[in-house]
């Protein structure tokens, strides 16, 4: 998408056939030592079923998969709060009209807690558990073939070597590499890595270098052949408090590097990449009393500067959601809202959010940036259309 149709999509509302009509908040802006990014937010349509702790992945054909997940509430149990419904339904949400459709068919596994990756035309969900009991870590790889709607299991020669709840993943290439995530037995978080070429599934996977923090409740996203983890919880701190540490991982030379701490640690986010740069997005931590409390902020890093810029807030106050990025445009499905009673108390529960909401980013070139940007979506098409021939070249999405 070019981006005299990205200012169109800033400043205009959803339309009212489609989706929750909303009026975008006025575009603010970050800039860098070559670019200048005007971002705001607007409201979509709510999912047909409201979940957290599913997946969100886009496909090939600019469409976004989400899968399982609660469907349920966060209820109170006598180890903390938990689902009391997962659920093995999934859904195509297509941007372009702002709606939602059932798959063909189920996965053939309820899950949630889990990870997902896209390669080549087909959805691949890693890892996870559900409410069997003792909790179980799925194994088992499941995939999505987005041209036919069709879900199908891998055979056994793909399944996980060392399945974790709430683990992380990231693309390079038509690779999938899995991280960390915790073991439901006594839930210590893990270090372990693994990468599976899809190109050779019977091969089955290969440990790698383990990364350098224990972790679950992570994010993985890939720019540039490199991969990047950041965020979550551990065990070793008793789960007090989130892990800020960020890592990345390059396959050439097999390594893990720690680099520069997220600004605001954080757990159960969501990230996504648009513009080269992975969006850190809300999130989980905990207050003084322990009880986990969302985080509204977003924070960007730029892997070519190695700096995190703050990209204001989220409209809404929730946690445990998904995010993906189609376009210009990243996507945040549903979640976990703000708790419902006294904390601990045996009636007391966390909603499950069927909320979407969409964050837009344009980058211009600096010496085509308009001086009021801040002032508004609607200024930011009037100021930009007479100029848009002669930049969209350099801001076209890569």
């Amino acid at each position: 998408m070019n981006t005299l149709s990205m200012l169109f999509v800033t400043a205009l509302a959803v339309s009212p056939s489609t989706a929750t009509t909303s009026t975008p908040a006025p575009a603010a802006s970050t800039k860098s030592k070559k670019y200048k990014y005007a971002y705001s937010w607007k409201t979509e349509t709510k999912m047909s079923t409201p979940r957290s702790d599913a997946s969100a992945t886009p496909t090939t054909a600019n469409t976004i998969l989400i899968a399982g997940g609660c469907v349920g509430k966060q209820v109170k149990t006598d180890w903390g709060y938990g689902c009391d419904v997962v659920t093995a339904s999934a859904e195509i949400f297509d941007p372009k009209t702002s709606t939602f459709t059932a798959t063909t068919t189920d996965m053939p596994s309820k899950r949630y807690r889990h990870t997902s990756a896209h390669v080549d035309g087909a959805v691949y969900v890693l890892g996870g558990t559900n409410l069997d009991y003792p909790e179980p870590m799925i194994a088992t790889v499941d995939m999505y073939d987005v041209a036919t709607s069709t879900w199908s299991t891998l055979s056994p020669s793909s399944d996980l070597p060392f399945a974790t709840s709430d683990p992380t993943s990231f693309v390079i290439g038509t690779k999938i590499y899995y991280t960390g995530g915790y073991n439901t037995t006594d839930y210590s978080a893990s270090m372990r890595s693994w990468v599976l070429d899809t190109q050779a599934l019977s091969s089955g996977w290969k440990e790698i270098a383990s990364a350098p923090t224990e972790r679950g409740d992570a994010i993985g996203v890939s720019i540039d052949g490199v991969g990047y983890v950041f965020g979550g919880f551990t065990h070793t701190n008793g789960f007090a408090s989130p892990v800020g540490t960020l890592e990345s991982y390059s396959p050439e030379k097999e390594e893990w590097t720690s680099l520069k701490t997220m600004p605001t640690a954080r757990g159960d986010k969501a990230g996504a990449v648009l513009h080269s740069r992975f969006h850190v997005i809300g999130g989980e931590t905990k207050n003084k009393d322990g009880k986990s409390v969302p985080i509204k902020d977003v924070e960007v890093y730029d892997p070519m500067e190695k700096t995190w810029q703050d990209e204001g807030v989220i409209p809404s106050e929730r946690f445990r959601f998904m995010a993906a990025a189609v376009d210009n445009i990243i996507y945040i499905f549903g979640g976990q809202k703000l708790l419902v009673g006294k904390q601990d108390a045996a009636d007391s529960y966390y909603p499950v959010s069927d909320e979407v909401e969409a964050f837009v980013e344009d980058r211009l070139a600096i010496t085509g940036v308009d001086k009021k940007a801040s002032a508004g979506s609607s200024l930011l098409v009037t100021a930009f259309a007479a100029t848009v021939a002669t930049v969209v070249a350099a801001t076209m999405m890569c």
